[in-house]
Parts: C-alpha cells; sequence; structure tokens
C-alpha cells in the first residue's frame, strides 16, 4: 500500500532531523491514521495519544517541539488546515511550555525548528530544500485498476421463472432476447 503524502512528509522529516540536528535527540512519530483492526484508537487513548496529538515530537536540550504535519502543498486548502481537536492540543501544549505548530513541507519543519532554538547544521535549508523537491517529484500513486462489468447472466431456474404462464416473459416478450444462459 503505498504511502499518503503526509506520512511521506514524516518519513522525510525523521530522516532531515539526523542530518542536520547537530546535538542529541530524540524523536518520535506517531501515527492515528492506520487503524488496521478496528480498535487501535482505544488502545492508543489508554496509552495517553489522545485525539489532536501533533505527528512529530522532537526532544532536543530539555525542550519538546511538536510538529503537526500535513499533506505537502496544500497549505492553501482549508481541507487540509489543523482540526479543531489539533489545534486544541497544540495550545495546551504550549500553555505547558512546549513549543507546538502546523508544518507543510520540510522547509517549514527547520524554520520552526531554529525559530524553538534548535542547535541545526549551517546547510540545513539546502537540505531541507532537497527533501522537498524529492517529495514532489514522487510519483503520484497508481489509480487501483478498475474491471470490466461483467454481462448480466441469469441462471436457469430463473429463466424458467420467466417462462411460466404469468412470468415476466409473457409481459415483454423481447426480454430473453438479450439473455445469456449460465
Amino acid at each position: 500500500m503505498p504511502l499518503k503524502p503526509e506520512e511521506v512528509l514524516q518519513v522525510a522529516v525523521l530522516k532531515l532531523a539526523r542530518e542536520v540536528i547537530s546535538v542529541p535527540f530524540r524523536i518520535r512519530a506517531f501515527d492515528r491514521s492506520k487503524d488496521f483492526s478496528g480498535h487501535a484508537h482505544i488502545f492508543q487513548k489508554n496509552k495517553g495519544l489522545r485525539t489532536g496529538t501533533p505527528d512529530l515530537e522532537l526532544i532536543v536540550a530539555g525542550r519538546s517541539i511538536n510538529l503537526e504535519m500535513k499533506a505537502p502543498g496544500t497549505k492553501h486548502l482549508k481541507s487540509h488546515q489543523p482540526s479543531d481537536a489539533q489545534m486544541e492540543e497544540m495550545r495546551l501544549l504550549r500553555e505547558a511550555g512546549a513549543y507546538a505548530e502546523a508544518a507543510w513541507s520540510c522547509a517549514e519543519v527547520v524554520q520552526h525548528w531554529r525559530a524553538a532554538g534548535v542547535p541545526l547544521c549551517s546547510i540545513a535549508d539546502e537540505i531541507a530544500a532537497g527533501r522537498d523537491r524529492t517529495i514532489e517529484c514522487r510519483a503520484p500513486a497508481k489509480p487501483k485498476r478498475t474491471t470490466r462489468p461483467r454481462a448480466k447472466r441469469d441462471d436457469p431456474a430463473a429463466i424458467r421463472r420467466m417462462m411460466r404462464p404469468g412470468g415476466s416473459a409473457d409481459r415483454d416478450p423481447n426480454l430473453l432476447a438479450n439473455r445469456k444462459l449460465v
């Protein structure tokens, strides 16, 4: 199953962190969109993950930087803005002293890290721009191949029911003309 655009950005940011952050750090990614069992959100809630939890948490020099990742190139779309639950969670994190924002590209992530005081290498912006170009060039997922609809076929019992006196063949003699037997 191909990755969604938001997941592609998350993976790029995880790699970016390893390349540009010049001090020891921990980074965690939370993906609440995958729920194969139908019960994953219940288990995650019991572990402390709530609706609106930001996708990435970077801990560096005793500071927590939380970023909500959004699909690249969709910043202008209202449907791809942080939800009310995400905005509320970011507000609560800020009140607790953490840095919390939304990002739509690797370049924005670097800007947020810099604003939060994360020590970055001197070419962090160039590396982020390269990652963004890689994401943009990524081939879109192939659409699922659709099959042609099968010709309608009736089983012999249905044909016999139509042929009975008073059956649908009596009402419409052309009904059986285009039918195929199984």
